[in-house]
């Protein structure tokens, strides 16, 4: 079923995946969640997806209302009535939220196609979800849609489920995944989109209508500034004392708490800053000239603040424990 595609705004949205079903079963059962769905507080749209894995998607209008609705005695109820009919959830429940990472090991792909692509499209999908139960950590794949992007032009979302993020990596950089992308491209409308990208060092890329746009220079550099200095400076007290302790000399001593030090801003301290400054990082939502002044300001804030603390606290100065 194509429904229109309503104003953007913060959509949350629930995919969830199940056993296979008796395709009858299964289909009643959706029309039974489009209906009960439709009459709840920001409800936007229920998708079904039964290529390869069987699965339901809805999106509400905002978190708060995806949250009320999975709470809710009318979601319970039609989790029952589905069960009773053999439609049985196989995997959790997988929550998205528009302009927040997605968890670890999920990819989205949003294709625009037109209808007379249609075909070659769903073909190439099919491909791409064979390939992919044959890779390591591989747990499901899910073609979702079609929503109605603009007269003329549907929008499918391809979600691809890994066990991490590494093993997600390693499919998406396959030799196989590129040969079939060489046959699906020419069915879209334009380049493939991935709503929501990061990397560990506070850049935060989206691809919007073919055209990628990534968080300013000068954002990512205030981040890795307000992380980086509480980092050697607590490395410098606690840290580095313990390798001289040890017997390691000077040179080899920094050398390895630099080794630290990198591996937790790539892997712990970047990508959790980085969640928390979404809202000023995100090319998009952060590009308004308010919301640029506001989180600088709040960096900046934070700055005075750590030097505050490193310059009256002695116990953290590690100078005075040399």
């Amino acid at each position: 079923m194509v429904t229109a595609k309503s104003e953007r705004h913060d959509e949350a949205t629930v995919l969830v995946a199940f056993h296979p079903a008796p395709q009858a079963d299964f289909a009643a059962w959706v029309e039974e969640v489009q209906t009960t769905a439709a009459a709840a507080p920001g409800h936007l749209h229920v998708a079904a997806a039964e290529h390869r894995q069987q699965a339901v998607s809805l999106t509400f209008d905002g978190e708060d209302a995806l949250q009320n609705w999975l709470d809710s005695p009318a979601w319970s109820a039609l989790l029952a009535s589905g069960a009773r009919q053999g439609v049985r959830r196989e995997f959790s429940d997988l929550v998205t939220v528009e302009g927040s990472e997605p968890p670890s090991g999920v990819g989205i792909f949003v294709h625009r196609v037109e209808p007379a692509n249609l075909a070659g499209f769903t073909e190439s999908q099919r491909k791409l979800m064979d390939l992919s139960a044959g890779t390591p950590g591989f747990e499901y794949s899910v073609l979702v849609g079609p929503r109605l992007a603009e007269p003329g032009v549907e929008e499918w979302t391809a979600v691809v489920k890994f066990r991490n993020d590494r093993l997600l990596a390693g499919w998406r950089e396959s030799p196989d995944r590129a040969e079939v992308l060489g046959e699906l491209r020419p069915n879209l409308e334009q380049e493939f989109s991935e709503p929501f990208e990061t990397n560990s060092f506070g850049s935060i890329v989206r691809v919007t209508d073919g055209k990628s746009a990534s968080t300013p220079e000068w954002k990512v550099g205030m981040m890795v500034l307000l992380v980086l200095y509480p980092t050697v400076m607590i490395l410098s007290r606690f840290i580095g004392p313990s390798f001289d302790d040890w017997g390691a000399e000077p040179w080899l001593s920094m050398w390895m708490s630099q080794i630290l030090s990198v591996s937790l801003l790539t892997y712990v301290l970047m990508p959790a800053a980085t969640s928390i400054f979404s809202f000023w990082l995100d090319p998009e939502r952060g590009s308004s000239v308010k919301v640029s002044i506001v989180g600088a300001v709040v960096v900046v804030v934070l700055y005075a603040v750590t030097l505050a603390i490193f310059a009256s606290v002695r116990w953290l100065q590690f100078w005075d424990y040399a």
